[in-house]
């Protein structure tokens, strides 16, 4: 959105033609015109109805989300003092370049991310910390991070971002440009459990978006993507390089083995793969994508385990091991569920996968698959 296309077509609505609503404004009829015409080619719709003299359905509904911006209008006179100094601060490319930084925690990254230099991100946020009279970033090697100021700043950008994700949402849902469903294709377990952590609040920002939800291993997950059966494919892999398909990092996991708790002394430290050579193993069935990595790794260390049992949940496989029938590999985060009557060490080397997103193309992407991918990051 932009605040001043917001005052641009609430004096359209009162005054009915540019003219006047430009000299209402103070401003230039050309410029007026060009404001509103970027915002509709932007949007992809008509704002202002040229032989009705109306706003269309999308201008009234930029004027109702608008009227909230002004929220935003007097945290920003903090800054400024002036009405109209605020009113030039609430600019959304400054929110969005600033977000940015702030999320990833690097000029670097979020110069990359937004595909521009890392030079041109550093001037643009010097002079705005110029014109705020603020410092909101404080650089240091390899990160930034950001003052008590800059931290308020990040406030009022989430704020404004989320005014207008649910203006942009709403536009969307009324023009038909996407659907009312979001299909999803996860990898069993790990990707059911990180889907299951966002989807509440996901929910709650976009009540009227259906998830549907297919559970597959690895490969058949990319295949029902690169088919687009689904919209989204959430995925375990043992490393970012996805081919055709660019993966976006969720987190990365460690692999740990757990034993009996009388094989403490046995496997003190980080225990190096070959040593499990016959061990007796509770695995996982082999078409599960961690189990997939698991076995690459015994393989390639020569080790081949003894295996006495092969099961899908995590609980299970660590109940058995309490009991004593064998040893398993387990993530960290089930670990913390399920392992506290085990012993849990780290491998020699380290077995690690990661979890990530795929799609086709993000600036394709609806307001409601951006957030989703958005919380999913967080």
């Amino acid at each position: 959105m932009d605040y001043q296309v917001f005052l641009d077509l609430s004096a359209l609505k009162e005054y009915k033609t540019f003219t006047l609503a430009a000299n209402h404004r103070g401003c230039l009829q050309s410029t007026l015109s060009r404001r509103i015409l970027a915002e509709e080619s932007q949007l992809e719709c008509n704002l202002f109805e040229r032989k009705s003299h109306e706003l269309t359905y999308a201008g009234k509904l930029y004027l109702r989300y608008g009227v909230r911006l002004r929220r935003i209008l007097s945290e920003l006179k903090n800054y400024r003092g002036d009405e109209k100094q605020a009113e030039e601060a609430l600019d959304f490319r400054a929110f969005s370049y600033v977000y940015e930084i702030h999320e990833t925690g690097s000029i670097t990254r979020a110069a990359e991310n937004l595909y521009i230099s890392q030079p041109a991100l550093t001037q643009y946020l010097n002079s705005l910390e110029r014109k705020l009279g603020r410092k909101l970033v404080c650089r240091h090697r390899g990160h930034c991070e950001f003052t008590e100021e800059g931290l308020r700043y990040i406030t009022i950008v989430e704020t404004a971002r989320k005014i207008d994700r649910g203006f942009r949402t709403e536009l969307d849902t009324h023009l038909r440009r996407i659907s009312h469903k979001i299909r999803i294709a996860l990898s069993r377990q790990t990707g059911s459990l990180m889907i299951s952590r966002v989807l509440s609040t996901f929910l709650e920002e976009f009540p009227h978006i259906q998830i549907d939800i297919t559970e597959a291993d690895t490969d058949r997950a990319r295949e029902l993507l690169l088919k687009d059966s689904v919209d989204m494919a959430i995925l375990v892999v043992p490393g970012l390089s996805g081919g055709s398909l660019k993966y976006t990092e969720i987190y990365m996991e460690e692999l740990k083995l757990i034993t009996p708790l009388d094989l403490k002394e046995k496997y003190p430290g980080p225990v190096p793969l070959e040593k499990l050579d016959g061990e007796r193993f509770i695995l996982q069935q082999e078409f599960t994508a961690v189990q997939h990595i698991v076995s690459a790794a015994l393989n390639q260390h020569n080790c081949s385990p003894d295996v006495i049992c092969r099961i899908n949940l995590f609980r299970a496989m660590a109940n058995m091991v309490a009991s004593g029938a064998g040893v398993a590999l387990l993530p960290d985060h089930a670990l913390l569920d399920y392992g506290k009557d085990c012993h849990s060490v780290s491998l020699d080397p380290p077995i690690h996968y990661y979890l990530v997103y795929a799609i086709h193309d993000e600036t394709k992407c609806s307001e409601a698959m951006k957030r989703l991918m958005e919380l999913l990051k967080e």
